[in-house]
């Protein structure tokens, strides 16, 4: 099956307490392997994105999938 990864922190905090966007990436690629996922594209957002890139990215990631046909 098919994956998109996306990860996000929204505090300077996250970043320094183990969640940063490395940590996530490394978690959800690894949680990916054991299932059996074949990874897609990783799409990832820092506490220093305004709200509008925010959702940029996460619209740049429903396109991808979309397009790529992928379940939601």
């Amino acid at each position: 099956m098919k994956a998109v990864l996306f990860a996000r922190v929204s505090s300077r905090e996250q970043q320094e307490t183990g969640y940063s966007l490395p940590a996530q990436e490394k978690f959800l690629k690894e949680y990916a392997d054991k299932h059996h996922f074949e990874i897609e594209k990783f799409f990832s957002i820092s506490e220093s994105a305004s709200g509008r890139k925010e959702r940029e990215i996460f619209n740049s990631m429903m396109a991808f999938v979309r397009k790529q046909g992928l379940k939601i």
